[in-house]
């Protein structure tokens, strides 16, 4: 699961990356151009030249990261050394709205190793079925009454104290993965939803003045890396909304109920696309 999740993300994330050092690229070679033309000083084309290097350093971390993932998913998948590198099917889509999820708890009891063991050992100890319920605080630890004398506390047996915490360490484990599942997804869905949109806006609308010579040639650059920034950002959201799935899946000890995992196999597929430039005249083709 995890180990998947990683590959698929690298592979989603790679032509952002490319496009990102491509951007950078492009802007050194503008900075140099400007500055053997005497319109930029060597001061002021040294942030390109940081830029590039930096963009340049993590289109390499990118590539060794992919092979490593890639590697690890092999191992895990028990495949032979040599083979043809397998890829995966891309990052699943991101569901619009998550499923009502009722009494997960419930659903955890009935599921995990843990919670049946210790309700069997409580049943065993308890052949005459007596439910059993949380306790309050004040049946369970001695509480000093108003006469100052200590009030007898509830014994409990060691497997109905056991069954307890072990009720209650479900109920946390599954409340803390479904809460970090509805953060996840509530922060895909915002990046999809406003955040791409918002940037892909603001290029339109940068290449719109820069073709009315309002703004300059870094100026587009800018807004093409931002709007790619933006889509890495996205692909990373998508992994973590599924890597919380995951998670939530493994605290109930099950696949969860009306679950949407059908949509687990579907690539969510992210290719954007860089237009490249020619610098010539005022620094770049005016075209989108």
């Amino acid at each position: 699961g995890e180990a998947y999740l990683t590959l698929a993300l690298m592979e989603a994330s790679a032509p952002a990356t490319k496009h990102l050092a491509e951007a950078e690229a492009a802007a050194l070679e503008l900075a140099d151009s400007q500055r053997s033309a005497g319109t930029l000083s060597a001061r002021g084309a040294l942030p390109f030249r940081v830029r590039q290097a930096q963009a340049a350093m993590r289109l390499e971390l990118q590539r060794v990261s992919t092979e490593n993932a890639r590697r690890q998913l092999e191992r895990l998948l028990g495949l032979a050394a040599g083979r043809q590198p397998i890829r995966t099917a891309g990052l699943p889509l991101l569901p619009d709205t998550l499923p009502a999820w009722d009494d997960l708890e419930s659903v955890a009891w009935a599921n995990r190793i843990d919670a049946r063991r210790a309700e069997e050992d409580f049943q065993r100890e308890n052949p005459a079925g007596y439910a059993y319920s949380f306790p309050e605080v004040g049946n369970v630890l001695p509480l000093l009454a108003p006469n100052r004398m200590f009030v007898t506390p509830v014994r409990l047996s060691t497997n109905e104290i056991r069954a307890l915490e072990t009720r209650r360490r479900v109920a946390t484990e599954v409340g803390e993965a479904a809460a970090q599942l509805r953060l996840a997804h509530m922060t895909a869905v915002r990046l999809r939803d406003s955040v791409l949109p918002a940037r892909s806006a603001a290029l339109e609308e940068t290449l719109k003045h820069y073709n009315g010579m309002l703004v300059g040639a870094y100026d587009i650059l800018q807004a093409k890396q931002d709007e790619v920034e933006a889509q890495k950002h996205h692909l990373e959201a998508v992994r973590n909304f599924w890597s919380a799935f995951l998670t939530l899946e493994q605290a109930v000890g099950g696949q969860l109920p009306e679950s949407v995992a059908a949509s687990y196999t579907t690539p969510q597929t992210a290719s954007p696309t860089w237009t490249q430039t020619s610098h010539s005249g005022h620094g770049m083709d005016r075209r989108q």
